[in-house]
């Protein structure tokens, strides 16, 4: 059991409505758990400085309670101040996607996401780590726990309209991905798994992931595992925009990776090339929120957290 736990919340995620049942959440909390403290995010990466503070103050276990982009900013904090190997991370997923607790099997339902870091059982799983182009053109290096990807799913990520969010993650990011695709231009892209090229060409997705899920449900990586120490690359060849309505329910069912239009390929290291001007670099979105803009370097950190999730069964 950990010795002291830090909760570290997102008052926004799900466009704010879980916010009048906070009170009620930490009275839980503080049952199961007993002493907690609780730090509330102010703005956009946040949660990823509380997360290295946590980390520099000792705190042994760290829960977070917010989105996939919560999650994914507390988890590069925590890879950033070196991530000790008895820190335990535990989700209580109060977003709009909620792909990286599905993926776990962390349940969605919050009590029993609190029963599940209470009971105490831990899986060490592995991280990303990320070599980009921040918004300057600089390079910048960050961390993600999900899935990255390059092309329309960045593009997707910037149509997500804040009233979407109450309607569910399905909705939310299908209404994004309609808005998006009548405007998407594919992207000549190089895509490299441990130095082979995969894809020369243009590309419409290029997603990077440790997890099978993605965008709200979809099974983006079906055969992904969070422990095998590599990454499952999916690439999309460019399609017109009817081709993709016909087949986006294929992702969802994770029966896509036979089209003719998707390569698939597993590695540990992922480098997405762009040649042309910096000012038109495909975006690069991160556990869904915008991260920065290609080229981008993957790299797999193997067994790099301890997450707190149920017990497999037998």
């Amino acid at each position: 059991m950990a010795a002291h736990t830090l909760v570290i919340v997102n008052p926004a995620s799900r466009g704010g409505r879980r916010t009048g049942r906070w009170p009620a959440v930490e009275a839980a909390l503080h049952a199961r758990l007993g002493r907690v403290d609780v730090a509330h995010t102010a703005g956009p990466r946040d949660a990823g400085r509380l997360a290295r503070d946590a980390v520099e103050r000792g705190v042994g276990r760290l829960v977070v309670a917010g989105g996939d982009g919560t999650a994914s900013e507390v988890v590069a904090g925590v890879l950033a101040a070196g991530a000790p190997s008895e820190l335990e991370l535990g989700f209580l997923p109060f977003g709009t996607g909620r792909d990286l607790a599905r993926g776990l099997g962390i349940p969605l339902r919050v009590d029993a996401a609190i029963e599940t870091i209470a009971a105490g059982h831990t899986r060490v799983v592995d991280a990303g780590r990320v070599t980009l182009r921040d918004e300057t053109g600089n390079e910048r290096q960050t961390f993600f726990a999900n899935v990255g990807s390059v092309g329309l799913a960045a593009a997707v990520v910037g149509h997500v309209a804040p009233w979407t969010r109450a309607l569910g993650g399905q909705v939310a990011f299908a209404i994004a991905f309609a808005r998006s695709l009548w405007s998407w231009r594919s992207s000549p892209l190089t895509l490299r798994v441990d130095g082979e090229v995969l894809v020369d060409g243009p590309l419409d997705v290029a997603a990077v992931a440790l997890g099978r899920y993605f965008g709200g449900g979809m099974r983006l990586a079906p055969q992904a595992s969070w422990d095998d120490g590599c990454f499952d690359v999916i690439a999309v060849r460019a399609m017109r925009p009817a081709q993709w309505l016909r087949r986006i329910p294929l992702v969802y069912s994770g029966r896509h990776l036979d089209l003719d239009t998707v390569e698939h390929a597993r590695g540990r290291c992922v480098e997405v090339e762009w040649r042309g001007d910096a000012r038109s670099a495909p975006r690069v979105e991160l556990d869904g929120g915008p991260s920065g803009a290609a080229p981008a370097r993957f790299d797999v950190m193997p067994g790099a957290l301890r997450v707190l999730t149920p017990v497999p069964p037998r």
